[in-house]
């Protein structure tokens, strides 16, 4: 399974997170397909890939691989 890696910013503070794409699902999908379907994004449009991507886009998260 994919992981991504973000910063989050909290003034003067800021940490890294690191989630899956299942844990991404859980924390975004709710919010996001209903923005997609309120803008009348056609529902097959309306994927689990897409909102992957979309969350990488407006946090600026990367996957992630550790260093072996």
């Amino acid at each position: 399974m994919k992981r991504y890696i973000y910063t989050e910013f909290d003034g003067d503070d800021s940490r890294d997170v690191i989630l899956t794409e299942d844990e991404i699902l859980d924390y975004y999908w709710k919010y996001w397909s209903s923005a997609q379907w309120s803008a009348g994004v056609d529902p097959i449009d309306i994927t689990p890939e897409d909102c992957v991507e979309d969350f990488c886009i407006v946090h600026w998260a990367e996957e992630y691989e550790e260093a072996v």
